[in-house]
């Protein structure tokens, strides 16, 4: 009896435990690019073979990089500091009705500017990233018509746009990094 209740218990973990696996998968439509979240069961994932002469193959494999950057670091790193500046105009707005504390009121002004910059920054560089893989989707969607076969012969140069586009964020990464370690270094210790 009881051998039957372990398997039966193992029957139902099994069923209840299930691999998932999420994918990211951008699209475009006249106006803008949608990224499309898709979760499927492992068991139904069929592994493919690297097909360079398949171009969504390719042309997905180009992309995913770049994507995944954009969602998981740059789009982050953005709320992050937005969630920063709203911070600080709230610490601004308390020095400024304080007596005693509303001298801090510039100092505050001025991190509130350097957030704004390096967030317009960001900005800039997310809006490269989007316009790169709204380029790449709209070349896509090109080379699937049959048209003419010969009106999309200008491939874009994939590597060296996303090559800038990574030399920009290592940039921009290490910008925000040595603003925050030289404001933390600034800041009177207790």
């Amino acid at each position: 009896m009881e051998r039957q209740m372990v398997n039966s218990d193992r029957q139902q973990l099994t069923s209840i435990t299930t691999w998932k696996v999420k994918t990211i998968h951008p699209t475009i439509t006249e106006t803008e690019i949608q990224f499309h979240d898709i979760t499927v069961d492992l068991q139904q994932v069929h592994l493919i073979k690297s097909d360079l002469n398949n171009y969504d193959y390719t042309n997905t494999r180009r992309l995913a990089p770049l994507v995944k950057t954009l969602l998981f670091e740059i789009n982050p790193k953005i709320a992050s500091l937005v969630e920063k500046k709203n911070q600080l105009h709230r610490l601004r707005n308390l020095a400024a009705s304080s007596e005693i504390f509303h001298s801090q009121t510039p100092l505050y002004d001025r991190a509130i500017n350097q957030v704004q910059l390096i967030i317009d920054q960001a900005e800039t560089l997310r809006q490269e990233c989007l316009k790169f893989i709204r380029e790449t989707l709209i070349e896509r969607e090109l080379v699937k018509s049959d048209i003419d076969t010969n009106l999309v012969d200008l491939p874009l140069d994939f590597a060296s746009q996303y090559q800038l586009i990574q030399e920009k964020y290592q940039l921009w990464k290490e910008e925000v990094q040595a603003y925050f370690e030289l404001k933390d270094s600034s800041l009177p210790k207790n």
